[in-house]
C-alpha cells in the first residue's frame, strides 16, 4: 500500500490513569508498532484520556492531579497526548465513552485539513 491508501489512526485510552504507568506509554507503543507493522495504517497520534472524578473508583485522586501525572508522562511524546480538551468542558459531568469517540470524531473531520502535524500542534494547546 503507498502511503496515500494507509488509514490514519489515533490512538485511544481511557481509564482512571491513577496513576498513569510506563505500561500505559508501552501500550500505546506496541499498538502504533503492530498496526504499522499490517502495512495498513499509519498512527498519527495517541490520546490518554482520564474519567471524571465522578467515576467513583475508590482511592481516585482529583482529575488535577491526574491530569498532571498524564501531562508528565507524555512530555516526552512527540506524538502521544493528554486529553484536557474534552476533559475541561465536561468537569461537571461524567462522559460516557461512546460521546467522547464521537466528539473526537466530529472534530477530527471538522473544517480544517487533519494531518499529524497538526494533530500534535492541536492537542498542545
Amino acid at each position: 500500500m503507498t502511503e496515500t491508501t494507509k488509514t490514519h489512526v489515533i490512538l485511544l485510552a481511557c481509564g482512571s490513569f491513577n496513576p498513569i504507568t510506563k505500561g500505559h506509554i508501552q501500550m500505546f507503543e506496541r499498538a502504533r508498532d503492530y498496526l504499522h507493522k499490517t502495512g495498513r495504517f499509519i498512527v498519527i497520534g495517541g490520546i490518554v484520556s482520564p474519567v471524571h472524578d465522578s467515576y467513583g473508583k475508590q482511592g481516585l485522586v482529583s482529575s488535577r492531579h491526574r491530569l498532571a501525572m498524564c501531562q508528565l508522562a507524555v512530555q516526552s511524546s512527540d506524538w502521544i497526548r493528554y486529553n484536557s480538551i474534552f476533559y475541561h468542558s465536561c468537569l461537571l459531568q461524567w462522559l460516557v465513552f461512546c460521546y467522547l469517540c464521537g466528539d473526537l470524531d466530529k472534530l477530527l473531520h471538522g473544517a480544517f485539513f487533519f494531518s499529524p502535524k497538526n494533530f500534535i500542534d492541536f492537542l498542545k494547546t
